[in-house]
């Protein structure tokens, strides 16, 4: 071959390597390599790199006619994500369509009030309206739901019922089941004959109170301070709660408890296991009543509320808080300690003056003398100083 021939061919190679490396020229041959693809990502990919191609809007158009072949019979997330890449696509509207229909199909199945609100709040034009509408009337009349909650039985089940199903036909009577459960008052819980209650004597510094429901739920029952246990026997205590107390009932058997009480007639006999008593809300006497939130608040010991009791119910001197002793094993009878000394006896004066009760009409306020030599012999300092301050 003469010299002349190669230098032709050698110019035409660089020419037409020149010409196909032109950027027009390989997006031309990207595009006539990829035109037939229903791969999106293909397509993205000459999108991408091509993104000022006189082919662009054909190819978007591929594009996005691909993605909606491979979402259409998806998800509805994956129906959102297609609503997010293609704001303008060709298939939006079907998109829209088929996600309201999947929504439906999943808030139907669960066949809850709300689920039936949140549909019609999403689509309030939407094609279930009716539906939704009829079905949520359906199911708030529908006893089975309420027998399911009842069947498990606890406060979750009660509260999902609530929280899925408001308006239903005994939405009031799951109420009414839920605050049993949460908790009340062991009088009213009487009343209403769901628990029933057996409470006798124990000693002085307390009642045992045996109770059993009545009711197929769990059921906790309180004791609050102050309530008030009425002796059947005349000659004996009647007793009154000074802390708080609650028992929770899951089965059908008696369950015992131990309430910490005060007793609250002082000259009595202080109530055997072989006393019974009737359980009322509060004492009768006024002064009584006022102190029990203060007993309630106090956090103090069992003698200080033990005298306060006393110089409230019975009008107590500082000899009579002595009637209160502690005898050892040696000496059962007779003789023992006082248990309610000077320190106790004033801070239960402090407890009924922060009730709001005038100690000066009481007759334990005769025997501040007595009580103040006390107190300093015990170098009960801030005792004789709050003492020394109340005035008649």
């Amino acid at each position: 071959m003469n010299r002349g021939w190669v230098w032709a061919l050698l110019v035409g190679g660089l020419v037409v390597g020149a010409v196909l490396a032109a950027p027009p020229v390989r997006e031309e041959l990207h595009w006539r390599w990829i035109a037939d693809s229903t791969d999106p990502g293909t397509l993205k990919r000459f999108l991408n790199r091509w993104p000022e191609s006189r082919h662009h809007v054909e190819a978007v158009k591929r594009y996005d006619e691909a993605t909606w072949r491979t979402v259409v019979k998806t998800n509805e997330a994956r129906l959102r994500w297609y609503l997010g890449g293609f704001p303008s696509g060709a298939h939006r509207a079907d998109a829209e369509a088929r996600i309201e229909e999947l929504v439906w199909e999943r808030l139907s199945r669960e066949r809850t009030a709300v689920a039936f609100d949140r549909y019609v709040h999403a689509y309030p034009r939407g094609r279930f309206v009716a539906a939704a509408r009829a079905q949520r009337t359906t199911v708030l009349a529908d006893d089975a739901v309420f027998e399911a909650a009842r069947q498990r039985g606890d406060r979750a089940a009660y509260e999902t019922f609530l929280t899925n199903y408001p308006g239903h036909a005994r939405e009031a009577e799951a109420r009414a089941v839920l605050a049993d459960i949460e908790g009340r008052d062991i009088v009213d819980l009487l009343a209403e004959k769901k628990v029933e209650a057996r409470a006798t004597g124990s000693d002085i510094r307390s009642v045992t109170l045996e109770l059993r429901r009545l009711v197929s739920h769990p059921l906790r029952v309180v004791v609050p301070v102050g309530t008030f246990f009425v002796s059947r026997d005349g000659g004996s205590q009647d007793m009154v709660t000074v802390a708080g107390d609650d028992v929770t009932l899951t089965g059908d058997d008696w369950v015992s408890t131990s309430v910490q009480a005060a007793c609250a007639a002082l000259h009595l006999d202080i109530p055997t296991d072989e006393v019974g008593f009737t359980i009322r809300r509060a004492p009768a006497q006024r002064e009584l009543q006022k102190l029990m939130p203060v007993l309630d608040r106090a956090g103090t010991d069992q003698d200080v509320r033990q005298a306060a009791v006393w110089i409230l119910s019975d009008d107590a001197s500082y000899e009579d808080l002595g009637t209160l002793v502690e005898r050892s094993a040696y000496t059962p009878f007779g003789g023992g300690a006082r248990v309610i000394n000077a320190p106790e006896a004033v801070r239960a004066m402090q407890l009924i003056a922060e009730a709001g009760i005038p100690l000066a009409d009481k007759a334990i306020w005769w025997d501040r003398e007595e009580l103040l030599d006390e107190l300093r012999q015990d170098d009960e300092t801030e005792l004789v100083s709050w003492l020394r301050s109340q005035k008649r």
